[in-house]
């Protein structure tokens, strides 16, 4: 491979990411785990009726994103099919966590409001 090749630039570049994650593992830990963790939250699956497993959801940053951006991570927004995405609604802040639950069958995640 020359040192111009796209492979290996994308060599270089995954490589970088993967330090940049082992640096940012070690000035970033992660949240501790909530020593009150919330109830679970028992539900069915709205789309298909499976079993759904319950956990937690977060948003978070990556890897990448901390390579090109920096310490910025992205809410989650939730709007209508029917509504332009102007009329969002912020549902998880960036960091926040919330109660939910997964399906085992379809994938369906359901977020407790």
């Amino acid at each position: 491979m020359a040192a111009g090749d796209p492979e290996t630039k994308r060599a270089e570049l995954d490589a970088l990411g993967r330090k940049l994650a082992s640096l940012r593992s070690k000035l970033i830990p992660p949240p501790a785990p909530d020593p009150n963790p919330p109830p679970s939250f028992d539900v069915r699956c709205p789309a298909c009726g499976g079993d759904c497993e319950s956990g937690t959801v977060q948003a978070d940053g990556t890897a990448w994103g901390f390579f090109w951006i920096g310490f910025s991570y992205s809410p989650l927004w939730f709007w209508r099919w029917t509504e332009s995405s102007s009329e969002r609604r912020r549902i998880l802040d960036p960091r926040e966590t919330r109660s939910s639950a997964c399906c085992t069958q379809c994938g369906t995640v359901v977020i407790q409001g």
